[in-house]
């Protein structure tokens, strides 16, 4: 035992014990899909939204979640309760900054537009579907891209629900497999 360390702490966590190495399941138990791709990491390249192409980005990050699947070969798409959580919180802002007339955002809107950051940080972290979601989608980058400018946000606003809208039509049957 090394000095200062506490019994039964640390140490090798090789062979001989349960650590399996990562939070997935790890080792080479159960015969599941080895070619499983991590949950943040995206298999569509980021593309800043544009007026022309701010749908054909959502319809391919939408595609693209199915190719995140879990050990069974099952995808993993984010529910369409979850994915309308995210849309509702950011509905409340959009509604309040639609009669905002100034191009450049308050500070009040955005802390508002950082909280809904944190909010999807956070259901990324609870939920391995929404983090796929959130990962495929960039919509941390792109948030990230409004930098308090009006017409950024309207933008990513309409992203947000063409992105609802592909989750629905590709993956109606979804919900009823759950």
């Amino acid at each position: 035992m090394v000095y200062g360390q506490k019994p039964g702490y640390g140490g090798n966590r090789g062979a001989g014990n349960n650590f399996s190495g990562s939070r997935n399941g790890g080792g080479n138990f159960g015969g599941g899909n080895t070619n499983l791709i991590p949950d943040d990491v995206a298999t569509v390249p980021y593309k800043e939204l544009t007026e022309d192409n701010y749908v054909e980005v959502a319809e391919t990050a939408i595609t693209a979640l199915s190719k995140h699947v879990d050990k069974k070969n099952k995808p993993k798409i984010l529910t369409t309760s979850k994915i309308r959580n995210i849309l509702a919180l950011n509905t409340e802002i959009y509604n309040d900054i639609l009669n905002e007339p100034n191009e450049t955002l308050s500070d009040e809107f955005k802390g508002r537009i950082n909280y809904l950051k944190v909010r999807m940080i956070y259901e990324a972290g609870r939920e391995e579907s929404v983090k796929c979601f959130v990962t495929e989608s960039h919509l941390l980058e792109h948030i990230r891209n409004i930098q308090g400018n009006r017409s950024r946000y309207m933008l990513f606003s309409r992203f947000l629900e063409a992105l609802v809208a592909f989750k629905k039509y590709k993956f109606k049957d979804d919900e009823k497999e759950r």
